[in-house]
């Protein structure tokens, strides 16, 4: 059945709407006006521990405390072939409720805690204990965010839980011969690393090196996370999830999709092209296919950061038709992507020479910095921000001053520029005024352009900067 995925984006709301042979099956909307905390994780510390309701309140840093109770804690499958998929928003859907607790504690000869828990939640923890959780449910209303120590951390074909052993396949792969591939591929890795693996219905097909490499990552991303939670106090943000228009396009946009909308310039994807040039190399093709590739790398990965780009971006190599070639230009990836300090997620490199990863943005990007929409073409283009045509103002102020030899200056500019300028930056202007021992005038003119302004000499002639 085909699907089809629609995204629309604004100041206010994302929404999402999967429609199947045209047909609006599913819905999801994020609202933009509160924090969305689904999936983050964090340091927390126990503020109090109720045995007699099987629960505990931990401080995370929000407004009101997280609530974590016995059966969020340390989970172990007793059933090898659970499945699980996980929707949009991050919840985690189990097939069957066979789960029992893993924890340190020695179990009392008798059920102490009711409903056949063997602990009291008293037993396991304590107060200003300090535990790494992970939201399962946004707070609502009164209530608190719901947390688990269940971690678990969703590639596109691989969920890892650090904390549980085993490996369930998805039941959405019907065939039983490629179930027990996957299993056995999962095995296999599984055998040097700690945690378990779910492995999701994209997985269907894929290669070992390509289902190694996504496990790989989020065994290193674990790492990375155990880390930073140590580095950090409590309570405190440890890992953020990814925006909603990035888990849509991680968990929905799988093989049967024909087609990706979205209405807004929201980073769909960044296609990065790469090619020979004016390198062409002696006589033999391939090695000159591979050098390209190879210098291509390092060129890559400092554009990306320096532009700081996110969300989904596509780097096209040149086709390589050696799989060592491949191989080689993908590792080399892999390590110069290791010093970026913004979280990535890279996938295989196709026979195309087609690499696709993801990359959460640090900060702005220098465009949103210095740019914005802009109000004389109804957003198709961008002009210059207020606070960069501020600040060009003053540095024009300060060179029309050494130009002219003038004391008294009129500047003339656009409404919203000077009221910028007297409502947010009085103190650089007046600064400005007393080093330079000016005596200046400025004046606001709505006709004129955001990016114009005009300099006069006293009341007399207009200045032109050289």
């Amino acid at each position: 059945m085909e699907k089809e995925i629609l995204i629309s984006d604004d100041e206010y709301e994302t929404r999402c709407a999967v429609l199947e042979e045209g047909v609006l099956n599913e819905i999801y909307i994020e609202r933009k006006a509160a924090a969305q905390t689904l999936g983050n994780l964090y340091k927390g510390r126990v503020e109090n521990v109720l045995p007699g309701m099987q629960v505990a309140f931990v401080d995370i840093g929000l407004d009101r405390h997280a609530f974590l109770h016995i059966s969020d804690l340390k989970y172990e499958s007793a059933n090898e072939d659970e499945t699980e998929d996980e929707n949009v928003n991050g919840n985690r859907k189990l097939d069957k409720d066979v789960s029992t607790l893993d924890l340190k504690a020695k179990p009392a000869k008798q059920s102490r805690g009711g409903r056949g828990f063997p602990f009291l939640i008293s037993d396991l923890i304590s107060k200003r204990q300090e535990l790494l959780v992970q939201v399962g449910k946004e707070p609502i209303g009164t209530k608190g965010a719901r947390v688990t120590s269940n971690i678990t951390l969703p590639g596109r074909c691989v969920v890892y839980m650090p904390n549980s052993s085993n490996i369930g396949v998805s039941r959405r792969i019907e065939s039983a011969t490629e179930r027990d591939r996957l299993r056995n591929m999962a095995k296999t890795i599984k055998a040097d690393v700690e945690g378990g693996f779910i492995i999701r219905t994209a997985a269907e097909g894929l290669s070992e090196s390509e289902f190694s490499s996504e496990i790989r990552y989020l065994i290193k991303q674990w790492k990375q996370i155990g880390e930073r939670a140590k580095r950090k106090s409590a309570p405190s943000l440890v890992s953020k999830d990814l925006s909603f228009t990035n888990r849509v396009v991680r968990d929905m946009l799988t093989k049967d999709v024909k087609q990706l909308l979205i209405d807004s310039k929201t980073e769909a994807m960044v296609s990065i092209d790469v090619n020979t040039g004016r390198f062409v190399g002696k006589s033999d093709p391939d090695n000159t296919i591979l050098s390209a590739n190879l210098e291509a790398v390092e060129e890559v990965v400092r554009q990306i950061q320096l532009r700081d780009l996110g969300g989904i971006i596509v780097v096209d190599f040149i086709d390589m038709e050696e799989v060592s070639h491949r191989k080689r230009v993908f590792k080399l990836l892999q390590e110069a992507l290791r010093k970026d300090r913004a979280r990535t997620n890279i996938l295989h490199i196709s026979d195309l020479g087609l690499v696709e990863m993801t990359r959460q943005r640090t900060r702005p990007s220098l465009s949103t910095l210095l740019m914005e929409e802009c109000p004389y073409c109804d957003g198709h283009g961008t002009v210059l921000s207020i606070e960069t045509v501020v600040i060009q103002l003053l540095r024009a102020i300060k060179m029309a001053h050494n130009q002219a030899g003038h004391s008294e200056l009129r500047v003339i500019a656009n409404d919203y520029v000077v009221s910028h300028i007297k409502s947010q930056m009085a103190n650089k202007l007046q600064d400005l005024k007393k080093l330079l021992k000016l005596d200046l005038t400025l004046e606001a003119d709505a006709d004129l352009h955001l990016e114009d302004y005009r300099i006069f000499v006293g009341r007399g002639e207009e200045l032109f900067l050289d």
